[in-house]
């Protein structure tokens, strides 16, 4: 189930938000005969028990909002996402053993928190926006993404940024 929805309850009030929930899983175990490609002759049966494990490397559930308040020609804005039911990517081969059929591992549920202020500006023939943003407004520590390493933990992954700020200048032309 996937709901996004944007609303305007006043002229300079933008709001919006997310929310996804799922209960993704894997549908059947899966046998299969694998050739070589140097030598078609060459074959093995590779087997692979995944019913009913979840699927990995996606958050199975969001929830989230975001707004934005416009008040002339500058606004601010704040977004916040939460995911859940996040299970590293795994290799669906590696599960050969009906005996050993694990999930991979779930890793922590985090949100996060970003925010943005600027304005907009005429100069000349030019329209200029400045923008400054801040994101994990929190500073959560969080994996973005991370390969399961047999349900016992994570393998190697890549974690998400902690606090960080940008600014940025848009011109049109």
């Amino acid at each position: 189930v996937e709901v996004e929805f944007n609303t305007k309850p006043i002229d300079n009030l933008d709001f919006g938000g997310i929310l996804s929930l799922g209960d993704w899983t894997w549908q059947g175990d899966v046998e299969a005969v694998v050739y070589s490609e140097t030598d078609p002759s060459s074959f093995s049966t590779v087997n692979a028990y995944t019913d009913g494990l979840k699927v990995g490397d996606a958050p199975q559930s969001q929830y989230g909002f975001k707004a934005r308040y416009q008040l002339g020609a500058f606004f601010v804005g704040a977004t916040y996402v939460y995911n859940d039911k996040f299970y590293a990517d795994f290799d669906p081969s590696r599960i050969n053993d009906a005996e050993d059929k694990q999930n991979s591992y779930q890793l922590p549920s985090y949100g996060t928190l970003d925010a943005r202020v600027g304005a907009d500006f005429a100069v000349g023939d030019y329209n200029l926006q400045v923008i400054a943003q801040g994101f994990n407004l929190t500073d959560e520590f969080y994996w973005s993404d991370a390969q399961d390493a047999g349900g016992q933990g994570i393998a190697y992954g890549f974690p998400g940024f902690g606090r960080n700020f940008n600014l940025a200048v848009k011109v049109d032309f």
